[in-house]
């Protein structure tokens, strides 16, 4: 899947069935077209430039259901979570699938992920949209988190983008590798303050909370200036990693 990109708007192209999507609009290309990121198209008189998908687009992009974390805000979950190819990763709250369309871009291990939503519809919609921007298979279980079971090998890091991340934690700290972390996504204060409280009672530390805010500018000659409408607040990023419980003397 690539995409087509221009100031006046971003649209979905299909480079192996040669398919322009053009919000309901589908336009069939020349099947003999060789397409090659950069080259320009030209639709309706506006010239697209041809690029591959960037998860910045994924807002304009993917089909919708649950809000979706930010492309800045995955950026910054993944660099703290040390996550990398191969990795073994637990992700619940899967929502639209943004986050984990990421998540396995950076891990390229389809069969190392675990995903959990408590509803089949957002299931199937993450589903739909990691095939379409990554190619690969997942299975997500509908399940609620607290009564989610999972007996694989031992995690590399657990993203959770639910209200209450701790009702669980326990099983968490049995899931996960000595060592690695646990990411939450939270809209409230309140919220992180109680999540602090039942990840250190149970075997975690607290590494750091904060909240990435993003302003975009127009940049036109002799007239610069930040766009006049943006987010103003998303959620707050915490993370936890688990100790293992030696003590060692130096």
């Amino acid at each position: 899947m690539m995409l087509l990109f221009s100031e006046s708007g971003t649209l979905m192209l299909d480079d192996i069935n040669r398919k322009i999507f053009s919000g309901r609009r589908i336009i069939e290309m020349n099947s003999s077209a060789v397409i090659h990121p950069g080259d320009v198209i030209v639709l309706d008189g506006v010239a697209y430039t041809v690029m591959e998908y960037n998860p910045q687009f994924f807002p304009l992009m993917g089909e919708r259901g649950a809000q979706i974390i930010s492309g800045l805000d995955s950026a910054y979950i993944i660099s703290i979570s040390g996550i990398g190819h191969g990795s073994r990763i637990l992700e619940s709250g899967t929502g639209s699938g943004a986050l984990t369309i990421n998540l396995l871009r950076s891990t390229e291990n389809p069969s190392g992920y675990v995903g959990v939503d408590h509803s089949e519809k957002s299931s199937m919609i993450t589903k739909k949209n990691v095939k379409s921007f990554t190619g690969m298979d997942i299975e997500v279980a509908i399940s609620e988190f607290d009564q989610y079971e999972y007996a694989g090998e031992k995690l590399d890091a657990i993203f959770l983008d639910m209200p209450e991340p701790w009702r669980n934690v326990t099983s968490q700290r049995k899931w996960l590798l000595s060592g690695k972390k646990v990411i939450t996504y939270l809209p409230n204060y309140n919220q992180v303050e109680k999540t602090r409280e039942e990840y250190e009672k149970n075997g975690f530390i607290h590494l750091e909370t904060l909240e990435i805010e993003g302003r975009k500018l127009l940049v036109r000659t002799g007239a610069t200036r930040p766009k006049s409408t943006g987010i103003i607040h998303t959620g707050f990023i915490s993370s936890y990693m688990k100790v293992s419980g030696s003590r060692i003397k130096a």
